[in-house]
């Protein structure tokens, strides 16, 4: 769903496009709530966790791997936080659209 509105920066932006690009994000944001509410009352499971390290990565999978029960909303929130601080620019939009696959965004 997320993947809709992604672009690099400034690649394929017009101002005059700008009013209609916003209101369709806007109408988005309530299914984007009820998705954010469902990971977070989801525990991330086992296999959710295999997925993570399939397909997104073994040293990211590694890093959010954790003894304690988690929601699947907080382990959205530690890959995002690794991929934005350790993972080069260049390469972050790949990375996150696996993550969009993996969680279902």
């Amino acid at each position: 769903m997320l993947a809709k509105f992604y672009g690099r920066h400034t690649q394929g932006f017009r101002i005059e496009n700008i009013t209609a690009k916003l209101r369709q994000a806007y109408e988005y944001l309530p299914d984007i709530q009820d998705r954010i509410n469902q990971l977070e009352m989801t525990p991330a499971e086992p296999e959710l966790f295999t997925k993570v390290e399939d397909q997104i990565g073994k040293r990211i999978a590694k890093e959010v791997q954790t003894e304690e029960q988690i929601s699947a909303w907080q382990l959205l929130n530690r890959v995002t936080f690794i991929i934005s601080h350790s993972i080069a620019q260049r390469h972050r939009a790949r990375y996150q659209q696996n993550v969009s696959r993996v969680f279902g965004l």
